[in-house]
């Protein structure tokens, strides 16, 4: 599993991990001007900086994971290097998990890229944060980790179920897009959305446990489904 890991690393192009967090930096950057330019606020607070990049960030989130998800998996059943990878003793549910560690560690990566430049904005544009308020915005961000987990594993089916990137990438956003939409028409089943959750659980700790239990559920669903779907997959 680790050398499936390290493999992707070498691999998967660096350039979807460059872009992600280019687009966060240009939309807190035109949220910063609309804010203080349009909206006529003069005075950003340390909490304003920080939530426009976590905000930014989880919103973002999403599609970051269905193109990683198309590169790293579908990918692979086009380019012979699924293929590879099995021709080794190892099971299939290894090379799910070891993928869906690699596409987890890059959200990592880029959550603690985002976290680092919030605190630097912070820095400069008002004071360096009290030792408190670093803890506090860190936490925030690990504890929207536990749903991600959930998001990918979700992502991951459409990633096996399609043949090529871009219907793996179309079939990752209509499920974004259906997450969206019967949590807009049918709004008691909007706290059990895996979207709502990864953008809310860290708002407070009471929402925290049941937040992290239907994080949970996801995890488990996302996986089961997904080692069926790959299990009975045909490659050629």
């Amino acid at each position: 599993m680790i050398n499936i890991i390290k493999n992707e690393f070498i691999s998967t192009k660096k350039s979807v991990l460059i872009i992600f967090n280019a687009l966060i930096v240009a939309t807190i950057a035109f949220a910063y001007f609309a804010g203080a330019k349009l909206g006529g606020v003069n005075i950003f607070t340390e909490s304003d900086i920080v939530d426009l990049f976590f905000k930014s960030t989880v919103n973002i989130l999403a599609p970051f994971v269905v193109v990683l998800v198309s590169k790293v998996i579908t990918e692979e059943f086009n380019n012979g290097g699924m293929k590879i990878y099995l021709i080794n003793p190892i099971s299939r549910n290894e090379i799910l998990i070891g993928k869906s560690i690699f596409i987890f560690i890059n959200v990592l990566i880029s959550m603690a890229i985002q976290l680092l430049l919030s605190l630097i904005a912070v820095c400069v544009l008002l004071q360096i944060p009290s030792l408190g308020f670093v803890v506090d915005t860190t936490l925030k961000y690990l504890v929207t980790l536990i749903p991600v987990i959930g998001l990918i594993l979700i992502f991951t089916i459409p990633g096996f179920l399609m043949n090529t990137s871009r219907n793996a990438i179309s079939g990752g956003f209509v499920l974004i897009a259906a997450f969206n939409i019967v949590a807009s028409f049918y709004e008691k089943l909007n706290p059990y959305s895996i979207m709502y959750v990864m953008k809310n659980i860290a708002l407070s700790n009471q929402g925290l446990i049941n937040n992290s239990l239907i994080s949970l559920g996801y995890i488990v669903i996302g996986f089961i489904i997904s080692s069926y779907v790959f299990s009975n997959k045909e490659i050629n």
